[in-house]
């Protein structure tokens, strides 16, 4: 096969990163550990994983498409 003299480049390590980040968003939108109506240590969990870690996805995915614009 040949290329027309063009390097291709893969970003692998961005692939990864992306599909981290659709877990996260995922993450954002469901309660991983489920619903509960008493506090306790899962909505703790829920409220961390939620508000705290997963909300860096969106932004990083418009840090990926920023890099290939």
């Amino acid at each position: 096969m040949k290329t027309s003299g063009k390097t291709v480049v893969n970003y692998n390590s961005f692939d990864v990163a992306k599909f981290i980040c659709s877990i996260m968003v995922v993450i954002i939108h469901v309660y991983p550990f489920g619903v509960q109506e008493t506090p306790n240590i899962f909505s703790h969990i829920n409220f961390t994983l939620q508000n705290g870690l997963c909300r860096i996805a969106v932004p990083l995915f418009f840090v990926f498409s920023g890099f290939f614009l």
